[in-house]
């Protein structure tokens, strides 16, 4: 019995053995787990922090780049933008340490506008002023790696003209403080420059502001005028020397103006053309009629003898013919004539002395005399998109027949799948019923301009399915289509020139009484060479024009010129400006699979352009014809027709621009 209570004794002492035993291994496993998360905590909140600090540094790498930006433009006030030229595209700095870290900088023309994460620029900093630039800082800290981005946008520039720089009146520290508030940077400039002082400014800005107060000197006037910086004025003795208007202006006692819409010509679904009426970007918070200015009556200007050339914004209040505010396009046609080397604004207000005040004063402007002020300023800094004709005639212009109209630019090479464009524009001086003919589904890559003030309806002739990718305006003034004579001073008497096989070189002027070139045969001309033709002149089968490097050949014909078959006349070269050909009488034909390069003029005589044939370059003469499945490629700029934005057009449809969109602006 004894033993029995042993045994169990034992039996109780093992199991509380083993029960202090798993105690003791629990305890020291959750100990364990316990030290472990403590050492894991630690862990993440060092990430953390490492993280937060790399964020940190990433951050200031930027401010300091932006900060470099500034200084390096000397100005904040004034950028001269030297950091282009110091920097390349790509890397900045690399691992330069900083606050217990590094960071890495990297500049990159352009921006990343579709969110790829890729940055979209021709990277190049320094090939134009106006491209974003975005800025990527990459912050590290230990183990921890942040990385910002922002795109910086540059900052528009004003030249305002003031009295005197070194004393500002309030009225000019209120108005360059407006511009500042509206993003640009402004430099003062005395009406008492020398003209060097004001071209060399000019230079440098983005636009120019002369207010309606500031004094006028001619000679400033006159160097205004000539340079294409675009120029914004209130100063009605400024409007005449910038040809804006034949004479001073005039005033007239209100508060308010009436504003007016401008006309453009579109193609309707059904082929046919119509008018609709649109707003100017300078006036289009503003619908049509009377719009108050002002807070109270003052000196309102009204332009006297206003350019034949200005889009009419305003008219004086009451009104139907006085003009309140005008807008004058780039190439567009001034007062005396000339053609405006920039884009110009006349504001609606401008009196030296202002009613109780001895200046105009800018506080009485109320939010839409700002509005007006702020988007004038805008709009004269986008591209200048007046269209400049590359197709003259003063007869008739014909597609037809699946007749090809397109562009190419010649600077860039010959024309090509990557040399080609839908830019080129077409004008017409006649205003005589279906003066101008797009066949039943011809397609024109380009612009036609129909003769000043006629009734397009009449004038065009649409088919069913044709298609113009450009616009249809009105030309300000027709185009000069000069008469062309033969120089008198080559040699003669003329001879029958054929040339049927091999060669012949030409190097100097000659006098032909007809020329032939055919099979084989190949005209090569070297220097700068003159042939005047008195008859017929006829280029076919395989034959060729060749102009060897740095040749240049001028024509001369009095009666019709043919080239057809495969003939190929300055094609080696493919620059129409070293081919210039003058049709002193009749007209040049090509047809066939003929190929010319050439810049064509002359007031009585046409170009025929049918079969599989292609005339690459320019034209001014009295008809266009295109037909029979012809080709048509025009010598001219790809930038010419209009781009994407608000429609800043000049007497209708000439153009959209684009102004700064997209994300938030950091302005510098």
């Amino acid at each position: 019995m004894f033993a029995s209570r042993i045994r169990r004794r034992r039996r109780r002492g093992g199991l509380a053995l083993l029960l202090v035993l798993i105690a003791v291994a629990a305890a020291t496993i959750l100990a364990l787990g316990f030290v472990t998360a403590q050492s894991t905590t630690a862990r993440v909140a060092s990430n953390i922090a490492d993280r937060a600090r790399a964020r940190m540094i990433a951050e200031s790498a930027l401010a300091t780049a932006v900060a470099y930006i500034q200084r390096s433009e000397n100005s904040p006030d004034w950028p001269t933008r030297r950091w282009r030229d110091e920097q390349t595209d790509g890397l900045w700095v690399e691992g330069k340490p900083f606050a217990g870290g590094t960071y890495t900088l990297y500049g990159h023309d352009g921006e990343d506008g579709d969110g790829d994460g890729v940055v979209e620029g021709d990277g190049d900093l320094a090939d134009d002023v106006q491209d974003t630039v975005t800025i990527t800082a990459v912050g590290r800290y230990g183990k921890a790696e942040f990385i910002v981005q922002a795109p910086i946008y540059p900052t528009r520039r004003a030249l305002m003209f003031v009295d005197d720089t070194g004393s500002l009146s309030r009225e000019d520290a209120v108005r360059r403080d407006l511009l500042r508030g509206w993003g640009w940077a402004v430099r003062l400039i005395d009406y008492r420059s020398s003209p060097e002082e004001v071209t060399g400014a000019c230079a440098n800005a983005d636009v120019v502001y002369y207010p309606s107060h500031t004094k006028v000197d001619n000679n400033v006037g006159n160097a205004l005028a000539a340079v294409s910086v675009p120029i914004v004025t209130g100063s009605r003795k400024m409007a005449p020397l910038l040809g804006i208007a034949g004479s001073e202006g005039k005033e007239v006692f209100a508060s308010s103006i009436d504003v007016v819409q401008l006309t453009r010509m579109v193609i309707d679904e059904t082929g046919h053309v119509t008018t609709e009426t649109y707003s100017h970007y300078i006036t289009e918070p503003f619908p049509a009629g009377t719009v108050s200015i002002c807070d109270r009556r003052e000196h309102l200007l009204r332009l006297y003898l206003p350019s034949d050339g200005i889009d009419i914004l305003a008219r004086s209040q009451g009104s139907a013919e006085e003009v309140a505010m005008g807008a004058l396009e780039s190439g567009g046609s001034c007062a005396d004539g000339s053609l405006a080397a920039g884009r110009r604004v006349a504001l609606p207000w401008g009196k030296e002395g202002f009613a109780m005040t001895s200046v105009f004063s800018i506080m009485s402007l109320n939010t839409n005399g700002r509005t007006i002020l702020r988007r004038a300023l805008e709009w004269p800094g986008g591209d200048s998109v007046i269209l400049q004709p590359d197709i003259s005639v003063w007869d008739r212009i014909e597609i037809e027949g699946g007749g090809v109209v397109d562009g190419f630019d010649s600077k860039l090479g010959p024309y090509a799948q990557g040399n080609s464009h839908t830019n080129a524009t077409f004008s017409n001086n006649s205003d005589s019923s279906n003066a101008i003919t797009l066949g039943q589904d011809v397609t024109v890559g380009g612009n036609i301009l129909v003769a000043p003030d006629a009734d397009a309806a009449d004038i065009l002739n649409i088919g069913t399915g044709a298609t113009l990718t450009g616009v249809i305006d009105w030309l300000a003034s027709t185009v000069n289509i000069p008469s062309e004579s033969a120089p008198t001073d080559i040699p003669g008497p003329g001879t029958d020139k054929t040339i049927a096989s091999g060669q012949t070189v030409l190097s100097g002027d000659a006098l032909y009484s007809t020329l032939t070139i055919r099979g084989d045969g190949v005209l090569r001309v070297q220097g700068e060479v003159r042939i005047v033709c008195e008859g017929e002149v006829i280029i076919r089968d395989n034959a060729q024009i060749v102009l060897d490097d740095g040749a240049s050949l001028a024509m001369y014909t009095s009666a019709s010129v043919t080239i057809g078959g495969n003939a190929k006349v300055n094609v080696n070269s493919a620059d129409p400006s070293r081919l210039t050909w003058q049709l002193v009488s009749d007209n040049i034909e090509l047809s066939g699979g003929a190929q010319l390069y050439s810049q064509v003029q002359g007031y009585a005589g046409s170009l025929v352009v049918r079969g599989l044939s292609h005339f690459y370059g320019t034209f001014k003469g009295r008809a266009v014809v295109v037909a029979d499945n012809g080709s048509l490629h025009v010598d001219s700029l790809p930038g010419s027709a209009a781009v994407e934005g608000p429609d800043n057009s000049s007497r209708g449809g000439l153009g959209r621009i684009v102004w700064w969109t997209g994300k938030e602006r950091r302005w510098w």
